[in-house]
């Protein structure tokens, strides 16, 4: 459960630096610092609105920021990009005023919107600011991707990125958020910033506070890391364990790896390991693990950063 929404996180907050882009001349700030600002942006935003799942990626603030000002400077200069170090700046100035619903709704502001860039679709890419339909579709186990276009409401989709903004990707479609007082399930999912509670999205349940227990649902404050308890009816924490430690999914408890390790659970298990991720240049695998912290890419069954102006 930890692990899913973690991705989800990195998925929303990674574009505020993918999509950083824009039509202005000269660049006025330098990239690197540029890079710098958006990835301490980027990182004080998941840790602000989802403490939780900040843990489950990173270690501490300074390997999150790490991960997201790798490749940032040279997607400024790859093939057809319309991304620029100026925008890049106002997009970290203007995520930091963002309410968490639309940090995390994947309702970023302006600055932070990736604009057309030069290439067609089908043509080699690296980063979806190349690309005139805003998407760079990565194939698994490629370290490049092809330029496509975002999906739209119930379009097709095999991630979160693929959808246009403001929508995440369901059972491989392309769908809105439901907002406070809308219908819920396994379907379609709530704002990260609210519950399902017994089918209706509604403001998540603190701690300590009485809850109904149902299959699907979780109507206490998931991105804070608390859920129902199934037995008790009354919302408890998420405990954590890290790499090497020991996860649990059980009526008893629900123990959730930190630090970017991924629960590993046999059938028919309640328990398993916290496998470490690959480092970067390990061997990897998508399927059985370990698996990579991005940007790096399982590419041939090794860790793979691959620059995105290399992809031509």
């Amino acid at each position: 459960m930890g692990q899913r929404r973690a991705a989800f996180a990195v998925s929303v907050l990674s574009a505020v630096v993918v999509a950083c882009s824009g039509t202005e001349g000269d660049a006025s700030i330098r990239p690197e610092t540029a890079c710098d600002d958006a990835a301490t942006a980027i990182c004080d935003k998941l840790e602000e609105c989802a403490p939780f799942l900040s843990a489950t990626l990173f270690t501490d603030r300074a390997a999150c920021a790490a991960r997201f000002t790798i490749n940032c400077a040279s997607s400024f200069t790859a093939n057809g990009t319309s991304a620029t170090p100026d925008r890049a700046a106002q997009c970290a100035r203007d995520v930091r005023s963002a309410s968490c619903a639309d940090a995390l709704g994947r309702v970023l502001p302006e600055t932070c919107r990736t604009l057309p860039g030069a290439l067609d679709d089908g043509t080699p890419c690296g980063h979806d600011a190349q690309c005139k339909n805003r998407l760079c579709r990565l194939a698994q186990g490629s370290p490049c991707g092809a330029c496509s276009s975002l999906g739209v409401a119930g379009g097709a989709c095999e991630r979160q990125d693929d959808c246009e903004h403001g929508l995440t990707c369901v059972d491989q479609r392309c769908i809105a958020y439901a907002k406070l007082g809308n219908a819920c399930s396994a379907k379609q999912p709530c704002l990260p910033t609210l519950g399902c509670n017994a089918g209706v999205c509604a403001e998540p349940l603190a701690a300590g506070v009485a809850c109904t227990f149902k299959l699907n649902e979780n109507p206490c404050d998931a991105v804070k890391g608390f859920y129902c308890h199934p037995r008790d009816g009354v919302c408890v924490a998420i405990g954590t364990a890290p790499p090497g430690g020991q996860c649990e999914l059980s009526v008893d408890k629900v123990t959730a790896c930190t630090g970017g390790a991924e629960c590993k659970l046999a059938a028919g298990a309640s328990t398993g390991p916290c496998v470490a991720p690959a480092a970067d240049g390990a061997a990897c695998s998508d399927g059985d693990g370990p698996k990579c912290v991005g940007p790096a890419r399982c590419t041939n069954g090794v860790c793979t950063i691959t620059d995105p102006a290399s992809c031509k």
